[in-house]
């Protein structure tokens, strides 16, 4: 946290971590619009990270009806 601006401030292996795994979720069909994501984690990780909860169950909920089949 930037106490200066009150901002969430990512540590660079941290950006680089999640653009990482947007890529890799989009290639594996789980993840829409990646470029959004990754604008979004860049400009504004705290409300990415206050989504999450939300995309977890969604993503969870798109991996267990792709096993299901």
């Amino acid at each position: 946290m930037n106490n200066d601006q009150g901002t969430l401030m990512l540590e660079a292996w941290k950006m680089e971590a999640g653009l990482k795994a947007v890529d890799s979720l989009a290639m594996k069909g789980l993840l829409n619009d990646p470029d959004v994501w990754k604008k979004r984690l860049t400009d504004a990780p705290a409300g990415v990270l206050n989504e999450l909860p939300w995309l977890m169950f969604t993503m969870l909920d798109r991996v267990t009806k792709s096993t299901q089949k």
